[in-house]
Order: structure tokens, then sequence, then C-alpha cells
């Protein structure tokens, strides 16, 4: 069967499985005002309810609840109205994953499916994109990495130590085929700091390469950027996002990825404290790295092409900028006098604190201890 058909007939049988199905998570939608605009949810009379239960691809479904009993109720749903319309349900192939609150421990209870407990993992693939319990990208950028470091070894001989290929061609090359491989989904993803430096160390990896660079060389990371007239991996990231939201803003309010863009849940609140970034602080972030105001982007973002030109504009000013502070300061970290130390020694001819009678083994370790001692 064609997978568009089966799609259809699929959500057929989806259809008539959830059909009574209510116990599912809720989300508060008004996209009449700012993302940011957090007051706008205290109107209730023009607030929008929907309700999400599953996400249909093709032949793949993915159900989801706040509750494993009603989680339970869906499956059973779904494996008898499956054998009404002559399918079944691959054990081999279902998995649940669950993904607790923060500070809370996994429910030790399971789901099952016509009697026989599914498969439980701490992360899968779905779309492509690799999900984890814990919602972070810990194994989704260590993946990226190594499907773009795969296709990247794999054009080494052909392509990189080439000597009949110009280097602006390697340089497309590379954009065509490995960097659409490492930021796969980088769209929709929350990036710490930590995360981009992953990323980043691995691109300027695979420029060095290109351009047969040697760390012996002694030649920076900024160098390397305008040698090969490419962007850092933030600015590249940031590129991806900002065109996307632009994208999520012009679809029509119908729309699930705008709905969820612009909701919160109907119930449950942050904790107070440290809290985990959400999507929407990566994306503020980037609209003041870029120079645009958060309440003016929406309104900037209306005008596709209008849009595409001003984050071109912006990224590009903002890669400059942070390229310029990169070699200021590594110029005053060259031009800093190094300094001196009086190393002292204790009767047995070990290396020692006077202030504190701390003894070293290393030289090293006794400058490192006098800065901290000079920082107090």
């Amino acid at each position: 069967m064609a997978p568009t058909l089966f799609a259809i007939y699929f959500s057929v049988v989806m259809r008539d499985a959830l059909e009574y199905c209510h116990d599912q998570i809720q989300l508060n939608v008004r996209t009449d005002k700012g993302v940011f605009d957090i007051s706008r949810f205290r109107a209730k009379t023009k607030l929008t309810k929907i309700s999400i239960l599953e996400i249909l691809y093709a032949d793949d479904v993915c159900l989801m609840s706040d509750n494993l009993t009603y989680l339970q109720k869906y499956v059973d749903a779904l494996h008898q109205s499956c054998i009404r319309f002559g399918l079944v349900i691959s054990i081999a192939k279902t998995q649940i994953l669950k993904q607790p609150s923060r500070g809370h421990e996994l429910d030790k209870e399971t789901v099952k499916v016509d009697g026989k407990p599914l498969e439980e993992v701490t992360h899968f693939k779905y779309l492509g994109s690799n999900i984890r319990n814990d919602n972070t990208l810990a194994s989704e950028i260590p993946l990226r990495i190594a499907n773009a470091a795969a296709t990247f070894g794999r054009l080494n001989d052909r392509v990189w130590r080439s000597h009949d290929i110009k280097l602006q061609t390697k340089i497309n090359v590379y954009k065509a085929l490995v960097l659409p491989l490492l930021m796969y989904g980088a769209e929709t993803w929350c990036l710490y700091k930590s995360d981009v430096k992953k990323l980043d160390t691995f691109h300027l990896r695979c420029l060095r390469s290109i351009l047969r660079i040697k760390w012996q060389d002694r030649v920076s990371n900024t160098e390397v950027l305008r040698r090969s007239n490419m962007y850092g991996m933030e600015a590249l990231l940031m590129q991806r996002q900002l065109r996307w939201c632009g994208h999520v803003l012009r679809m029509d309010n119908h729309r699930l990825p705008k709905a969820i863009f612009y909701s919160e849940m109907a119930e449950g609140k942050r904790k107070q404290g440290g809290q985990y970034l959400r999507y929407k602080d990566v994306f503020k972030r980037h609209l003041k790295a870029c120079g645009i105001h958060p309440t003016d982007w929406e309104r900037l973002a209306l005008n596709r092409s209008s849009w595409r030109k001003t984050i071109y504009e912006n990224v590009k000013l903002f890669e400059e900028k942070r390229l310029e502070a990169l070699d200021e300061k590594r110029q005053l970290r060259k031009e800093r006098p190094k300094p001196s130390y009086n190393y002292t020694l204790n009767s047995a001819g070990q290396l020692f604190c006077s202030t504190c009678d701390r003894v070293f083994k290393s030289k090293l370790g006794f400058a490192s201890h006098i800065r901290a001692h000079a920082r107090r």
C-alpha cells in the first residue's frame, strides 16, 4: 500500500480508536498578541483550548499523555480498533518513553498491549531526531556530529584532499552535504552554550581540514572562518531558528506548530529557582544578539523577503562583532605580561605557600595557587 494511502487509512483507525478519549493534554492558545506577552493568557474569554493526544506521520504514530493510566486506555482503544480493521500492533516496534518532571522519579508501572508489556527506553528516534527522557540534547548532538563526521570522512580522498577542486567548490560541498546533517532539526533545538561549543568545535575542525591548516601553524579560529568565508556555528544556528520562527508566524492559526508556539499548558506552573531553558528563552536570546527587539520581530517577520533580509544583515553584523571581540581578547591575552613568582622552599626542599603553608609538587600548581590568593 502506498504511504499516502496507508496514512489516510491509519488516520481513520486512529479516529475510530480515540473518538471517546477525552483525557488529553490541554493547551491554552492565543495568537492575537506577542509570543513573549505572558499577560495575554489572563483574558480567559479570548483563549482557545486545544487538546493534543497523538502525532501522526506516515505509518508512525506517537501517543502522548501526562498520566500513565490514560495512556493505557489510549493503547487499549487503539488495539481494539486495529483488530476491527484487520491490523496488528507490533510489540517489538512499539516503545514507551517516560519524561518525568524535574525532581520526580520514574513511574515503575508500564503500558501493556494485549497483556504484553512494552519496552521502556531512555531515548528513541522519531522523524530522525533522538528524543531523550530528560528532554536534553545529550544524545542528539553526538548523533548529529557522528553522522556529519561519517559523511565528511567519505569525501576526504575525493574532495577535501583533491588538488583539482577549487577551495570555494569544497566549501560549497561542505555546506550542501555536511552542514545539513550536522544541523538537522536544529530549528527546534533548545541549545545551551555547551551544546553550541561542541558543534562549533566539530565545525572548525572540518574547516581546518578543508583549508589544510594544522595546529602547528598557529592559525586562530577567527582567521579560519575568515579564510573560508563561513559563519561560526552560533550564527548558523541563530539564522536557522530565526527563519523557522518567521515561517511559523506566517502559518494559519489552525496549524499545530503555530498553536503550540503561541500556547502554554492549561494546568501546572514552573517551580521557583533555576529552570531548564525553554525554546522561547533561546529564541529571545537570539533576537537580542541580532539587535532585533522582541516586540518588533512579529511585525518584521510578516513579510518573508524583508524578514530574510533582516536576518541576513543582522546575523552578519553579529558574526563580525563576535570575531572582532575574539581577536581583541586574544591580543590582550598575548600582550599580558607573564607573572613572576618567588618560589619558596621549606626545610624538606618542597615548594610551599608562605601564607597558608600548603605544599606543592609542581611549579604550575604553586603559580595557580598564588594567582588565587591575589584575586581574593
